[in-house]
């Protein structure tokens, strides 16, 4: 903290003009907590350590509670007490009232409004009378299509029936009907709370305001310091100090004229006449990582100034000596002056990584969110498995989270974890069996009838675990925070008396982890300061560096989000809207800035055009506004441009013998640089299970129906034999739900339109082979493939019949060999033709017995259309013109497998570029070939 500061300028003079006697008997409130500890050690500075007895040093929300009767309750306590309000009242009223787990959000708002009216002494029967008035008023007006989407909005907070045309007076009426019973809610809840001697904030406010005498409040000497925007509670209480005569009034500012502790709202920020730093370094950043390196590097700048771009090498210990001694103390210097801001709550944890050694000691008020921790995702995951198990069975959604979690990698064999996700994912498992999963830990994957002894179980073995490693870990700390944080929601489910189902139990544990912080220990006066920005009020720094100075952040998206109470009845009742809200966010932000000599902004940019991560408005009012000049510092890894300037093209040797499928020379045809990619480097996507079966999967099933059933020598039925090739194909029994009924009622149609066309259409034949291998050499290359079936005529013509099934749509084309080679050329069933051909070209020179070769594309779609194909083709008709274009293509790869140099080529057709999944390697756009 710096000299001149608000804290020690006040400790300074409360020091210089009472005695000890009178300050020991003196009360110190301050809008936080934190200031008051920075208060107490500058008071005793002050005092040059006379020996006194602290005197008393409250935030104005615990100074409230030591003058109430009534204790503060726990936000889930709250909630379940307003429940049994809410229920009680609604079991008197002809509609239901809503059970617990669809309560939560409804009572979440229902306990902020509360909270606020109260804090505001709002007459609360006048505003709910108020609010049901206008609420019957809009169910009989005619909307605009706006205004109705609003309000459909509005009312799914009470009732989450669609948004039809026909539920709209429905969701007035309900809407209606809260307010119409709201009153009695709120006077049931404040009736249990005082039965249990419980409290919110607002209420403990009114209490302290409105009920306790004068006579019961403290009459010692009381100072208010550094307030600045009060609520209408927090304004009374003050004045009834002021009206004993012990108050006193120190305010963080002393350019406007103050003879009450009411802020007026009319006054603008300028009107202040708050100082703005001079030195503004902007740091753009275009991901989280990058802004803590940003941190560590303008910290390190700070701890070595001495330290040029080049400066001569320390030769000599003396020399090493002086450095280290400077460093230290530029470090100290950083700790006692320096201020780093965290309007991004996630970004604590790399933050703490950035920081450089050389400085010791740090010190964090704020807390880092439960929610963000590895307990809470896998208690989260594990919350999800269990909620979801059906028939013995788990969603592969509800599964994977807590199967691919860290923390399951200690409960469980890795080994094991990765084999079996590796057989989900690569036979595409939608329903995994409880009975595979149990085989890797029995107790985490079977069935809880305890979730909440099944939580703490894990919770204790986790905690067992990194104690057993013998340090103190983060992880360690979570563990048990989260662990404490479930025992106090048990006791708060037995001092309410409230009974809970699995579901809505899991309910309530989400909702303590999404608001618990966990706090940090440390020396709260001593090290570099590590904060949010609330944190920072009436505190003053030489440097101040912000983390996160995004919108979504300063002052953040969302506000005022959580009410149920109108707008326009908020400003008349003198409640705080949106832009009082902003204007305290001000107000903070400047007032922070006051005595800071140089201020550091890090945020990210926007990423995307849908990015909304824009800068925070405060920076666009430092630079327009104020008119500063704020420098621009880009680091190593910014670019103007994500794109690459050059392809991904990692030269590796190729080993003769290298095998080529049709699909494969399909893909040089058509683009080298993505033959390259896919089938020489190997690239692939990571494999994602597909709750539909795709394209191929589906053609795989329709292959696999016709085998088995021209292979089929048991007699089995066609139902039978469908049934096993889905068995075979899918990797798990087919149990007639979801999307794969639908996979398998096409594939069977499709195979009963096959078999029906061949029994009608075409002459009599048997069956040589299907599914029918080969492998091919040519030169150094070998040519391979599946054939689908290859029938034998009983004629006297003797022809052979190259058959391959095809699912697609697309139509028949002439062959054009010239164009089948093009790849700027290339129509859609080139491709398939293409593949048939390669295969009557590799059959006619592997199988020797075959002379007269005939070959069809069975296309499925036209066969139960029209129930027709186009004449089939000879081969030997088209022989002389497709195997020199052939082969000329396959001399043309192997030359390039010997100069891979000569894959680097795009796609002349950039039709082929649309849904490549290589476009981001090759950089077709900004290559010029």
């Amino acid at each position: 903290m710096i000299n001149n500061s608000f804290i020690r300028e006040t400790a300074c003079s409360v020091a210089a003009s009472k005695t000890v006697a009178e300050i020991e008997n003196s009360i110190f409130v301050f809008p936080n907590r934190r200031a008051g500890l920075f208060f107490e050690r500058e008071l005793s500075l002050a005092l040059k350590n006379t020996p006194i007895f602290t005197p008393e040093i409250y935030d104005i929300n615990h100074f409230a509670e030591s003058l109430s009767s009534l204790r503060k309750a726990d936000d889930i306590e709250l909630l379940l007490y307003l429940h049994k309000a809410y229920r009680d009242t609604y079991n008197d009223a002809t509609t239901p009232s809503l059970p617990l787990r669809s309560f939560i959000e409804l009572g979440t708002k229902l306990l902020h409004d509360f909270d606020e009216i109260d804090k505001y002494l709002v007459d609360a029967k006048s505003l709910f009378v108020n609010i049901y008035q206008l609420s019957e008023l809009t169910a009989t007006m005619e909307l605009t299509d706006e205004q109705r989407e609003a309000i459909n909005r509005f009312c799914n907070i009470v009732n989450s029936t669609p948004n039809s045309e026909d539920n709209i007076l429905e969701f007035h009426k309900r809407y209606a009907s809260l307010w119409n019973h709201i009153s009695t809610i709120y006077e049931r809840f404040n009736a249990i709370l005082e039965e249990n001697k419980a409290a919110y904030e607002g209420k403990i406010y009114r209490e302290v305001c409105q009920v306790i005498p004068d006579k019961k409040l403290p009459q010692k000497p009381v100072y208010f310091i550094g307030f600045n925007i009060l609520t209408t509670s927090e304004e009374a209480l003050i004045h009834r100090f002021e009206d004993l005569g012990n108050a006193t009034l120190i305010f963080d500012y002393n350019q406007l004229a103050r003879t009450t502790a009411r802020f007026d709202y009319n006054h603008s920020i300028k009107d202040f006449g708050f100082e703005i730093p001079t030195e503004i370094t902007d740091y753009p950043s275009m991901t989280s990582g990058e802004q803590a390196d940003n941190l560590h590097d303008i910290l390190h700048k700070l701890t070595h100034p001495f330290e040029k771009e080049e400066k001569e090498e320390k030769d000599n210990d003396e020399a090493k000596a002086k450095e280290a001694e400077e460093i230290a103390k530029a470090a100290s210097e950083v700790e006692q002056n320096t201020a780093i801001v965290l309007a991004d709550e996630s970004m604590l944890l790399p933050v703490l990584r950035s920081i450089p050694d050389e400085i010791e000691h740090l010190n964090i008020t704020m807390g880092y969110p439960l929610a963000d921790t590895p307990i809470a995702t896998f208690i989260a995951a594990l919350i999800e498995y269990q909620v979801n198990i059906q028939n013995d069975t788990i969603y592969h959604g509800h599964l994977m989270d807590l199967l691919l979690h860290p923390y399951c990698r200690i409960l469980c064999e890795s080994e094991k974890i990765e084999k079996l996700t590796k057989t989900i994912r690569r036979d595409n498992i939608v329903h995994i069996p409880i009975a595979d999963l149990t085989k890797l830990h029995y107790s985490l994957f079977a069935y809880a009838d305890d979730i909440f002894a099944h939580i703490i179980k894990f919770l204790n073995i986790l905690d067992y675990h990194f104690l057993k490693q013998g340090i103190e870990s983060l992880d360690l700390e979570f563990i048990r925070q989260y662990r404490d944080r479930l025992t106090q929601l048990r006791t708060i489910l037995k001092r309410t008396n409230t009974t809970v189902d699995r579901s809505e139990l899991t309910i309530l544990i989400r909702r303590i982890t999404r608001s618990l912080k966990v706090q940090f220990r440390g020396e709260p006066l001593k090290g570099l300061q590590i904060m949010g920005l609330l944190e920072c009020r009436l505190l003053d720094f030489d440097n101040i560096i912000f983390v996160g100075f995004n919108d979504d952040f300063v002052p953040g998206s969302g506000i005022n989000d959580n009410t149920l109470i109108p707008y326009s009845l908020r400003k008349p009742y003198g409640l705080p809207s949106h832009e009082i809200t902003n204007l305290i966010y001000a107000y903070n932000f400047y007032r922070m800035l006051h005595r800071c000599s140089s201020l550091h902004l890090i945020y990210n940019l926007p990423t995307g055009e849908n990015s909304k991560s824009e800068v925070s408005r405060f920076h666009h009012q430092l630079r327009y506004i104020n008119h500063k000049d704020i420098k621009l510092v880009l680091s190593g890894n910014y670019a103007t441009s994500p794109q690459p300037t050059a392809p991904y093209f990692p030269v590796i040797n190729i080993e003769p013998g290298f095998s080529l499928s049709a699909s494969a020379l399909k893909d040089f045809i058509s683009c080298p640089l993505k033959f390259y990619y896919s089938r020489i480097l190997k690239i692939r996507e990571p494999e994602q299970i597909d709750e539909t079966i795709q394209d191929s999967t589906f053609g795989d099933l329709l292959h696999k129906i016709m085998e088995f059933h021209y292979r089929n020598t048991t007699n089995a039925t066609f139902d039978d034999i469908c049934l096993q090739a889905f068995q075979k194909v899918c990797h798990h029994p087919y149990n007639a739900h979801g999307y794969d009924i639908i996979a398998f009622e096409s594939a069977k149609t499709m195979a009963q339109t096959i078999i029906s066309y061949d029994k009608k259409e075409r002459a009599r034949f048997t069956i040589a082979a299907t599914e029918r291998t080969f492998n091919l050499p040519y030169k150094n290359i070998v040519l391979n493939g599946t054939i689908d079936r290859i029938d034998n005529e009983t004629s006297d013509s003797g022809y052979s019949w190259i058959i391959d099934y095809k699912t697609s749509g697309s139509k028949f084309v002439k062959i054009d060999f010239d164009r089948m080679f093009d790849s700027g050329k290339f129509k859609d069933t080139d491709p398939e033709y293409l593949q048939i051909l390669f295969y009557c070209y590799a059959i006619m020179h592997t199988d020797n017995q075959l002379k007269n070769v005939k070959c069809q594309l069975y296309k499925v779609y036209d066969i139960s259309k029209e129930n027709k194909l186009p004449s089939p083709i000879i081969y030997s008709d088209v022989a002389s013109q497709f195997e020199p274009k052939l082969e000329e293509t396959l001399d043309r790869l192997i030359e390039s497998l010997n100069n891979p140099q000569l894959f680097c080529q795009h796609a002349a057709n950039t039709d082929n570029c649309k849904f490549c999944k290589f476009s981001n390697l090759c950089a077709k756009n900004s290559v010029s070939l």
